[in-house]
């Protein structure tokens, strides 16, 4: 949850501050709403934790926290606990700022992140949409909640350059967190059989997986190599940034996935996967 944090501070304070003469948000309020958005995610775990706990002891049994040393219904407590004080706040910032809209989106994702942890995670890859969209969201929250800020920037070409830094940065978390949640589900098989849940891989095989993951892999970098050289943003240091610290360690993942799928292996590309995403992050540096 500090990588959100991290997230939503970067792109306020070094995309949009610098282009909107009026924010509609303080770093007071801001602060807010990054305390709303880890609510929301703070309460995804929770209910996530409470509907899996009984097959994590096989998946991860050194991050299984409920039924201990959390009781079932401490859990339960924790999670209505979260859900009412980030209501609350996401209530005061809508108000505050006159964005009512900004309101609804809080019981929307809790709701969300609720039927995923119900339903939506016993499916062929929905449940991974759903918390891919989730990652994506969090940058897109900030734009949303300054949208009037952003409509008036009067330099077209500025307005187009945050729009597309947003956009770029929120399609690159969604696809791979997408990918990083194929990788999870062929490296969580055992405990999800054991669940009698239905993933990917356990309908198709796990050579369908690897290959609807290698698949994927090879659309993000040909999707990022055209932006590269399309944008008009881009500079001769972004694209050698992205293709050292991105391009390189997809291309390093999808060795790994052509030698075996052994639960080791996911391991290595899930870690990779994982700092594609912080590499992406602090790609948003090279683009402003």
């Amino acid at each position: 949850m500090i990588i959100v944090g991290i997230t939503q501070w970067i792109l306020y304070r070094y995309v949009l501050l610098p282009y909107i003469e009026n924010p509609a948000l303080d770093y007071v309020h801001f602060f807010i709403l990054v305390l709303v958005t880890i609510c929301i995610a703070a309460s995804g775990f929770v209910i996530n934790d409470l509907c899996d706990h009984q097959y994590d002891y096989i998946n991860k049994p050194q991050k299984s926290f409920i039924p201990e040393p959390i009781s079932t219904a401490y859990a339960w407590k924790l999670y209505f606990g979260i859900i009412t004080f980030g209501c609350v706040l996401a209530l005061y910032l809508a108000i505050y700022i006159m964005n009512l809209p900004l309101f609804l989106l809080f019981p929307g994702a809790v709701l969300t992140l609720y039927y995923y942890s119900k339903r939506w995670k016993n499916s062929i890859l929905l449940g991974n949409v759903v918390v891919s969209l989730f990652i994506a969201f969090t940058a897109g929250i900030v734009w949303f909640a300054e949208r009037n800020g952003w409509s008036s920037i009067q330099i077209l070409s500025n307005k187009y350059k945050v729009a597309e830094i947003f956009i770029v940065y929120m399609s690159l978390s969604f696809i791979v967190n997408f990918i990083r949640e194929i990788i999870k589900d062929i490296e969580d098989m055992e405990g999800d059989k054991s669940a009698g849940l239905i993933t990917f891989p356990l309908k198709y095989s796990i050579i369908s997986a690897l290959r609807l993951a290698n698949g994927l892999v090879i659309f993000t970098i040909v999707g990022t190599l055209i932006w590269l050289f399309l944008s008009s943003i881009s500079t001769f240091a972004m694209k050698m940034y992205f293709l050292i610290f991105v391009l390189s360690p997809l291309v390093l993942m999808m060795t790994y996935l052509k030698t075996d799928s052994s639960k080791a292996t996911m391991m290595k590309v899930s870690s990779l996967l994982k700092w594609v995403m912080v590499a992406g992050l602090f790609s948003i540096f090279m683009m402003v």
